[in-house]
């Protein structure tokens, strides 16, 4: 018997050891973001984006830590607009989400990063829209011209705790519209993820381009969505978890002593 309980307590102090061990982290970043117009005709090339559809950037953290919940965002005056938004200050969660700088100077960035640590479970996410209203913008391009927007993606995701931990990390832009029978969508983005029984790690740097195309000879319409996203996960077995593992295992352990 005594076997089986010696037994017993080391399995169960093992892994409340493993999942007390648990945080996430992810972060993502669009960094020299530039908006280029070219003209493909004899006329002036401009785009006017509406001013009803401004930039967003959110936060939200949830947890088991008591009086921790976080959720909020703040938009700004027009599309890609500068515009920045921190959780407040805490032990367990950390997570920020910014726009800045000027995309028609070359300049422009969004970063975002969440991260969940190890002594309560959470869940903390951050994100940056480029133009908020239901996260795109509408944009008139004139006639004759073609609009190009790049920008260096650069993510982040790791994890160091047991399976149920995971991080993720985005960012994507896109550019569409149609004109009669004329349609089109230009699409660029890029994932990591992060999870696994014994941490994980995942990393990209890359270059994101999109463009849309006015060949006629009048001002389109078209859309932009764009921005960047980082999640993180955390999840740690509460005490009261703990011991009842650790009965369970003793009781486990008795039984076996029975005949």
């Amino acid at each position: 018997m005594h076997r089986h309980l010696r037994t017993g307590v080391a399995l169960a102090l093992c892994l409340c050891g493993t999942f007390a061990h648990a945080d996430a982290t992810a972060d993502a970043r669009l960094s020299d973001l530039r908006i280029q117009l070219f003209a493909i005709g004899t006329g002036a090339s401009s785009v006017v984006f509406t001013s009803a559809d401004g930039s967003l950037v959110q936060t939200q953290a949830f947890s088991t830590m008591p009086g921790l919940a976080v959720d909020g965002s703040v938009a700004g005056i027009a599309a890609l607009a500068p515009v920045k938004l921190d959780c407040p200050s805490n032990s367990n969660v950390a997570c920020h989400a910014q726009i800045a700088g000027d995309p028609w100077a070359g300049l422009g960035a969004a970063d975002v990063s969440a991260s969940a640590g190890d002594a309560f479970s959470a869940q903390v996410e951050a994100t940056a829209f480029l133009a908020g209203g239901t996260n795109y913008a509408t944009f008139e391009l004139s006639a004759d011209t073609v609009m190009v927007i790049t920008a260096v993606s650069d993510l982040y995701a790791q994890t160091r705790g047991d399976g149920l931990d995971h991080a993720s990390s985005t960012a994507y832009l896109n550019l569409s519209g149609s004109e009669g029978d004329d349609s089109q969508s230009s699409v660029a983005n890029a994932l990591v993820l992060a999870g696994g029984p014994f941490g994980d790690l995942d990393v990209r740097h890359s270059f994101l381009t999109v463009s849309f195309v006015n060949a006629f000879s009048h001002a389109v319409e078209g859309s932009l969505f764009g921005g960047v996203d980082a999640t993180a996960v955390s999840s740690v077995a509460e005490p009261a978890s703990a011991w009842l593992l650790l009965a369970g295992f003793l009781a486990f352990a008795v039984g076996r002593r029975r005949p």
